[in-house]
């Protein structure tokens, strides 16, 4: 075993190693004639990868090792010889110096050729350079028509508004200070929708900033810069004008997020609509900037992480996927886990070079002399060769529906080391890094794009590394191998999720299901326009599945769960057309999720889940008018081992905002005696048995149980009633979670109650006054005009001055109830003959 002093040593050395091959393998002229071949289609531009680095470490070889497999050009090491230091803001700061002085050797000629500028020790690639030189210039395209229609062309024409320098974006301002500065106010809004990430405020910077996770991005991270030579070289100038004439400390971000500022600060002046807050601090422009440099900086962010990925924040929007319609990566695919497919790969992927094409094919001969055991492994060789990007696990923000090219991991460190076994290259690493020597300088386009042809910069010249012996890089090689995998590959199909990946999931536009579906009476036209509209205003897709009416069906062909069973999905969520829910739907279900994992895997004997919502579960019971939990002295128990008795339990959703009050819920039969809790708990628990089916989810394994007691076996109670004695009865071995106060409830429109249910018989001439949601505070339905309209949902109730949340955000806690005590109460609000009343149970005017 190594010492920490020898995997220190070997650290450094297989690095040092890595770089002296990239020096070795690509500052010769391998590509020359390539370059010369297609200069004919058109004028000839470069791509430069620059790199800040000052010392080698294990996260600079991965970024090193990730450019390579992708075919990025060779590196350029900026502060390489920088002395060392502790203070990482004032190596940062270091690099702009450095970063000017290379760009200043670049002649005239060159200032349209692209620069990518990234952070030495917390990025890789995830995409070819194709698909990133791409999504910039579409980007660009994208920012540009934006400013005009902002500005007007006229005013844009004449101050040079314009777009060409990208930078990743970031979801707080940082650095900030006392009153604001123009990088924190000034800049624009993010070209995300309204609530992209929840139904919060996040339209001033003082409400954005205390709640960064559900903020869109629209701050300026200095760790990805992008854009044309001139135009960078000019922005780097400022930079060092601003450290040079007003030193405010050791941070790069700090300067370069001022610059913008400034920028947007003096095309706000300009704007026909834009307004300044009347509490913040204005810029003296003159005194700040001086008149030997440029206000108009041509710098804006990519928004929608089309390009640049930033970790930070962004973890519980962030999955990886595969995209061939198969299974989820990380799934063995003999597993019943959700389709992960709800939205499709991009096409500027799909038609990027394959990802292992460098992989050269064994030659015919060589097949020849092969025994039956190795032209096994060559065919399999041989199937992995010819994979295509849909068939690879990539990481994926399921907010924007970008596979991003670049990951950058600030803030969240700690991802650099659990998520490189996962990324789609590390099984194939060793093979790519040597293939990468015959794949050098391949042309990045085959055709001209924006008008030029793009190659990989050879960097012969000027390089900011010392040429190292290409004799060393060779006898290194089998070292750095060693070192990147002395623990042998890992098979990115066995990597587990963590409660991050499950929390993206289930934002997804299935909500962490394979499958959603709405049942929907044909005739019922009104009530899927309303439940559709709703959906989307929440960022979820539903299939419709076509209702029939009970009337029509004989006795001996009543309607089941087949479809779930004969389309094998393995898993579903099943909506009623008039169910509602809260806008922040997606929220309450990854805390919902957390707790029946938690049942899930006491069922499962202690095994990880490998799904959203726990492996070993047959119905979650979301939306319900009651529902009751096991008696402690049922089959479903816990048992502790230390005492030998059995305790019931709880896992509890403290400080959820979303909670109604005791005073507010309405229910028509038993539910969870939470009284002993606040008025915003909310608790996941085994259920007993339920009434009304608003929303439930059944897994595969569910649905043939069913199949078999409601088909099979005909048992004709109504479905609801039906399902609740499966879960009571222990001997069906019915697993199902619910939840209380239920995640879904019954809309009821105002008007003509006739137009509730097509079972009742309600005379047309019962109005009901006023539309409510009974159990939901921010409904959505009641708030689809504010929503549409980007306006903050408000509560159905005007006056819940008993419902505030304390600072710190939502809170988890199993809790075991006492032995003996009757886990269930009849609520306050209950009655069967309030379920179709003309006006909502008691509650404030809204």
């Amino acid at each position: 075993m190594f010492s920490p002093r020898r995997r220190s040593i070997t650290t450094v050395t297989t690095c040092l190693a890595l770089l002296a091959l990239v020096n070795w393998l690509f500052l010769t002229s391998h590509g020359q004639n390539v370059i010369r071949s297609f200069q004919k289609k058109g004028p000839v531009s470069h791509f430069h990868l620059l790199v800040p680095a000052s010392r080698s470490n294990q996260h600079l070889c991965r970024l090193l090792l990730s450019s390579i497999v992708l075919n990025y050009p060779p590196p350029i090491l900026i502060n390489w010889d920088a002395v060392e230091t502790d203070n990482v803001f004032l190596l940062h700061l270091g690099k702009i110096n450095k970063v000017l002085a290379y760009l200043e050797r670049f002649s005239e000629e060159q200032d349209d050729d692209l620069m990518l500028m990234v952070d030495g020790y917390d990025v890789w690639f995830q995409l070819p350079p194709e698909v990133l030189i791409r999504r910039y210039f579409d980007v660009i395209v994208a920012q540009n028509d934006r400013i005009r229609a902002t500005y007007g062309a006229e005013i844009a024409e004449e101050n040079d508004f314009q777009q060409t320098i990208l930078f990743g974006s970031d979801k707080l301002c940082w650095p900030d200070e006392e009153g604001g500065r123009p990088a924190c106010w000034a800049v624009p809004q993010s070209t995300l929708p309204k609530y992209a990430f929840g139904p919060y405020d996040d339209v001033e910077y003082t409400s954005a900033k205390k709640v960064p996770y559900q903020a869109r991005p629209r701050w300026l991270n200095s760790g990805t810069i992008m854009g044309p030579v001139k135009d960078v070289r000019s922005l780097f100038e400022s930079v060092a004008a601003q450290v040079r004439d007003h030193y405010q400390g050791d941070s790069d971000q700090y300067y370069f997020a001022k610059l913008w500022g400034f920028q947007e600060y003096a095309r706000l002046q300009l704007e026909p609509n834009g307004t300044i807050p009347t509490d913040v601090k204005e810029p003296e422009l003159g005194k700040e900037v001086g008149n030997s440099h440029k206000i108009e900086l041509h710098v804006s962010l990519d928004y929608n992480s089309a390009i640049f990925q930033t970790i930070g924040y962004y973890d519980p929007y962030l999955t990886w996927l595969r995209f061939d319609g198969s299974i989820q990566a990380g799934r063995p695919k003999d597993s019943p886990i959700p389709k992960r497919d709800a939205f499709g790969l991009a096409e500027d992927v799909k038609a990027a070079r394959p990802p292992l094409a460098a992989l050269a094919p064994l030659e015919p001969r060589k097949k020849e002399h092969l025994d039956d055991i190795n032209k096994a492994l060559f065919k399999h060789a041989e199937n992995i060769r010819l994979k295509q990007w849909p068939e690879m696990p990539l990481l994926t923000n399921i907010i924007t529906k970008h596979v991003p090219p670049l990951l950058h991991f600030m803030m969240e460190k700690d991802y650099r080391t659990r998520w490189w076994d996962r990324m789609w290259y590390t099984p194939f690493a060793k093979d790519l890094f040597r293939a990468s020597i015959t794949a050098m300088n391949v042309p990045i386009f085959k055709e001209p794009l924006n008008g030029r042809m793009w190659a990989n910069a050879d960097n012969q010249r000027g390089t900011a590394f010392h040429r190292i012996y290409p004799l060393l890089s060779v006898l290194s090689f089998a070292t750095f191998v060693l070192h990147l995998w002395s623990k042998g590959s890992i098979d990115v199909n066995r990597a587990g999720n963590t409660s991050q990946d499950f929390d993206a999931q289930i934002r997804n536009e299935t909500l962490g299901f394979q499958k959603v579906f709405v049942v929907n009476l044909p005739e019922r036209g009104d009530r899927l326009d309303a439940f559709v509209l709703s959906s989307s205003l929440t960022g979820f897709q539903a299939e419709v599945s076509p209702g029939i009416n009970g009337s029509e069906v004989p006795d001996a062909a009543l309607p089941s769960t087949a479809g779930l069973t004969t389309n094998h999905l393995s898993s579903a969520l099943i909506l009623e057309d008039d169910s509602d829910w809260d806008v922040s739907l997606k929220d309450r279900l990854v805390d919902f999720a957390h707790g029946s994992r938690h049942f899930a895997t006491q069922s499962s004997g202690g095994v990880l889940p490998q799904t959203p919502y726990g492996d070993v579960w047959d119905m979650l019971w979301l939306g319900h008018c009651s529902i009751t939990q096991y008696a402690a002295s049922n089959s479903h128990t816990t048992s502790d081992h230390s005492t030998g008795s059995q305790r019931q339990q709880r896992f509890l959703i403290d400080n959820d905002p979303t909670v109604p009050p005791a005073s507010r819920r309405w229910n028509v039969a038993d539910t969870p005696d939470l009284s002993s809790y606040t008025n915003m708990t909310r608790a996941v628990f085994r259920a007993d048995y339920g009434i009304c089916l608003y929303a439930y989810a059944l897994s595969y394994t569910g649905a043939q149980k069913i199949l078999r007691a409601q088909a099979i076996r005909k048992t004709w109670a109504p479905i609801d009633l039906g399902l609740g004695d499966m879960c009571k009865d222990s001997a069906n071995t019915f697993n199902c979670i619910g939840v209380f106060p239920q995640l879904v409830d019954c809309h009821k429109t105002a008007g003509p109650m006739d137009r509730d249910s097509n079972i009742g018989n309600f005379p047309h001439d019962i109005v009901r006054e006023v539309a409510y949601s009974p159990n939901i505070i921010y409904s959505t339905r009641l708030n689809v005009d504010r929503l549409l309209n980007g306006e903050e949902p408000l509560s159905q109730w005007h006056d819940l001055s008993d419902v505030v949340a304390e600072p710190g955000g939502v809170r988890h806690r199993i809790v075991d109830l006492e032995v003996g005590k009757a886990p269930n109460t009849i609520p306050e609000n209950t009655d069967f003959a309030k379920l179709d009343t003309p006006t909502p149970p008691p509650r404030e005017s809204s």
